[in-house]
């Protein structure tokens, strides 16, 4: 009785740290996706993207500054781009960068990991190696149009699909609503997430914790599984990954904070709203390899 009330303890004061922890940056990233939902149009930012591959990739890997939404909040963001005449390309692109390359994710992780600052910069600069290889890969399919669930739909104009505007709402009015639907939402998500990592930590053993965490590729291979079947905010994910910093490696921690924000469980039928199936399952299958290759070589030569 009294090692479960000790085991109790432990996991609640886990998961109350992540939690305490998470919801200013939680509350932040609702706010300015809100914000941008309801009172920013993609018109303005499409000008931005140059005609030439390389540059239009780069370019929309650097969007997500200007974007700071969750990866649930850049979907219909891509849909408007391609909507208006991006390359497919060029939009997947933005939607695999964008959860973690934006001021509020990176301030996060900042924040989190400021005792280790290496995780924040590989997290970065993989993010951005993988985005813009997979984004330039498929900007040089022959037929982009195939690459879409519906090639017709993006062929014309289109509503964006805003659940809560009714006919006599007001923005601000809209904007609340989605501020507090989003933010219920997402701390949902997160309570979850935080609860399951409180769990882990306390079950299962430390000495198997640390086996797993210090193996160069288990660990990796362990945390990108975590991240998927997690499928948490990548406004807050840097607070889970931190409940595990002294027991993973550098390369398994960034493999989780890389991965989780481009493909998780969710994403992958968000992406399939826009995507067939046929290139989402090949994009996952992309991000997947390169972030293993990129955090087993970081494990390896660095750490």
């Amino acid at each position: 009785m009294f090692n479960f009330a000790n085991q109790f303890n432990d996991a609640l004061t886990i998961f109350l740290g992540i939690i305490v922890q998470a919801i200013p940056f939680l509350l932040l990233g609702v706010l300015v996706s809100a914000a941008l939902a309801h009172f920013v149009k993609e018109e303005y930012l499409l000008k931005l993207i140059p005609k030439n591959r390389f540059l239009a990739v780069l370019v929309a890997c650097g969007l997500g500054f200007l974007f700071p939404v969750c990866e649930c909040g850049n979907v219909p963001v891509a849909r408007r781009f391609i909507q208006k005449g991006v390359s497919p390309a060029v939009a997947l692109t933005f939607l695999l960068s964008a959860p973690a390359l934006n001021p509020v994710v990176i301030f996060a992780t900042w924040s989190a990991f400021s005792h280790q600052p290496e995780v924040l910069w590989f997290r970065i600069l993989f993010t951005f190696l993988i985005a813009c290889g997979v984004g330039l890969l498929f900007s040089f399919h022959p037929h982009p149009e195939k690459l879409l669930v519906n090639k017709d739909f993006f062929t014309k104009e289109t509503a964006a699909c805003d659940c809560f505007h009714g006919k006599h709402s007001s923005k601000f009015f809209a904007f609340f609503n989605t501020v507090l639907h989003e933010f219920l939402e997402m701390l949902s998500i997160l309570a979850f997430g935080a609860f399951l990592a409180s769990i882990l930590q306390v079950i299962v053993p430390r000495d198997l914790l640390l086996i797993i965490g210090k193996g160069p590729i288990l660990s990796v291979i362990v945390m990108i599984a975590f991240a998927f079947l997690l499928s948490v905010c990548a406004n807050v994910d840097a607070f889970i990954a931190l409940s595990y910093s002294n027991l993973f490696t550098v390369g398994s921690l960034v493999a989780f904070l890389t991965f989780g924000p481009m493909i998780d469980l969710k994403s992958l039928f968000l992406f399939k709203t826009t995507y067939t199936w046929r290139t989402v399952g090949f994009v996952a299958l992309l991000v997947l390899l390169l972030t293993l290759l990129l955090c087993f070589g970081l494990n390896v030569f660095l750490y």
